[in-house]
């Protein structure tokens, strides 16, 4: 019985060194060594981090991804939570948290085209509907350069992020015993009140969710979205670290500044998961 389990448990063990734990070791040691995908791997050491940190298109990749989770956790949290609110006591919710699952039906590929006609400087929706207005003036080529370029992309993805926001706040808020609502009701705690005051603080665990989903969206899922809409240009302008390590690896061949990268993205999401998770239980 104990070798029919050993032997259970070793086979699952050979399929997550094969596929999952020998490729990350490989792949924290290319990040100190300078390896192009053929030929003798050279370690550099520290030489691939002082890159990242001193090269331009890098650093502008590492801003691009911090106003990313600004851009997607915030607005989208604070939104979602008012319309979760709303949502709480309204009759039919299941329809419209039904109709919150709609964004999640469509790829983030098939995202990132309708976004790049949406932001099309000459037939774009944004701009057609300025000119409609009679707000000619306020077009722009909102691709076309940075801080802009990230900026618009951002506001794309809340597409889905103030809808993922909403579904996890309401869920959080079923959770909620109707005892407290009604008390803080009859203590006269109502509306935007009740909500900063009771439920919000009550939604801990749930705000965690979001803020740690909305970090791994900026360095991960946001990818097929942006390399669609921009490829990470123009110039390089709008890529993040997901970006830069495909470029890196896959048209330049520097596997050892795009292992760095990725080292650099996993540490940096599994800090942020860490502290919130941490922060979430109170510690």
């Amino acid at each position: 019985m104990e070798k029919s389990i050993s032997i259970f448990l070793f086979l699952p063990f050979i399929f997550l060194s094969i596929f999952l734990l020998i490729p990350i070791g490989f792949t924290v040691l290319l990040s100190f060594c300078s390896w192009w995908g053929y030929g003798p791997i050279t370690f550099v050491g520290l030489d691939n981090f002082i890159k990242i940190f001193t090269i331009e298109r890098f650093q502008r990749a590492l801003i691009n991804n911090f106003l990313w989770i600004m851009g997607v956790t915030f607005i989208p949290m604070f939104f979602g939570l008012i319309l979760a609110y709303i949502l709480l006591d309204v009759k039919g919710k299941r329809i419209f948290t039904a109709a919150l699952w709609i964004p999640y039906a469509i790829s983030p590929v098939a995202l990132g085209y309708i976004f790049y006609f949406v932001f099309d400087p000459k037939i774009g929706l944004i701009n057609s509907t300025l000119e409609i207005l009679g707000l000619g003036f306020l077009k722009r080529a909102w691709l076309s350069s940075w801080p802009l370029n990230t900026i618009s992309l951002i506001v794309g993805s809340w597409w889905n992020r103030f809808a993922f926001s909403t579904i996890v706040y309401l869920a959080g808020m079923t959770t909620i015993s109707r005892d407290i609502i009604d008390a803080a009701k009859t203590d006269g705690c109502v509306g935007f009140h009740q909500l900063r005051k009771i439920i919000f603080p009550l939604l801990r665990p749930f705000t965690a969710i979001i803020l740690a989903w909305s970090v791994l969206y900026s360095f991960q899922d946001n990818f097929g979205f942006i390399y669609v809409t921009t490829e990470g240009g123009p110039f390089r302008s709008s890529e993040v670290i997901g970006i830069s390590m495909y470029l890196e690896a896959f048209m330049s061949s520097n596997m050892g500044i795009a292992s760095a990268l990725a080292f650099l993205s996993t540490i940096i999401t599994l800090t942020a998961a860490i502290i919130i998770l941490s922060r979430s239980k109170g510690g």
